[in-house]
């Protein structure tokens, strides 16, 4: 299914381009999951990581 990959990728695309339209797609735990941020590891934090 290779083939679908790109399709996929432009209706993803669309979704978050036009979410503030779709209140369904907005208030999904699939939007949520889309927009989570990873942690990013800085200096400045107390949780500094080295490595």
């Amino acid at each position: 299914m290779q083939s679908l990959r790109p399709a996929k990728h432009e209706v993803q695309d669309f979704l978050n381009r036009y979410a503030d339209n779709l209140p369904t797609y907005k208030s999904s735990s699939k939007y949520e999951a889309d927009q989570f941020k990873a942690y990013e590891n800085k200096r400045d934090d107390s949780c500094y990581f080295f490595g």
